[in-house]
């Protein structure tokens, strides 16, 4: 689902895309999409009310200075990162031996190269992007059980010439 909401941010779907595959009769079998990385999905906050929360003193001191360290380390490769990317855009560039440079970041093209990590598969696509709904899809659930059943005759017509 959440590969399914980025798609549509990006404007690759419409919103009722959604509504659509969750109606069974109008879509039996799942699209074929690639599933959205766990990453951006982290659960990491939580209430409880009426919860006193007491923490040993040595270990939330080492909690949380192993937290400090980590965003310590991340921040200063975020800024070295941004600083990076900034430089990048700031290039002159030509699309052709014989054009005029001009700065990447004057052309007002939007880079998708980060989200291709959130949605495998995405950088393939954006030239030729096919909507979910025109894909194939999964077999339908009536489709597998039948599968399966036939399977499992045939693994119980195998073992009865073994006996």
């Amino acid at each position: 689902m959440a590969a399914l909401l980025i798609l549509i941010g990006l404007g690759l779907e419409k919103p009722d895309v959604i509504d659509h595959m969750l109606d069974v009769g109008a879509c039996p079998g799942k699209p074929q999409y690639s599933m959205a990385s766990e990453y951006p999905l982290l659960f990491y906050d939580c209430a409880f009310e009426d919860v006193k929360w007491i923490c040993d003193m040595d270990s939330h001191t080492e909690i949380l200075t192993h937290f400090h360290d980590v965003w310590a380390f991340r921040e200063i490769r975020s800024a070295m990162l941004r600083d990076i990317i900034k430089s990048t855009e700031s290039q002159l560039v030509v699309k052709k031996e014989d054009d005029d440079p001009i700065r990447w970041a004057n052309l007002g093209r939007p880079v998708f190269g980060h989200l291709n990590s959130y949605i495998p598969g995405l950088l393939r696509s954006r030239g030729s992007y096919r909507a979910l709904l025109d894909r194939p899809s999964a077999d339908t659930l009536e489709e597998r059980l039948a599968s399966r059943e036939a399977k499992r005759a045939k693994v119980e017509v195998s073992d009865s010439n073994f006996v």
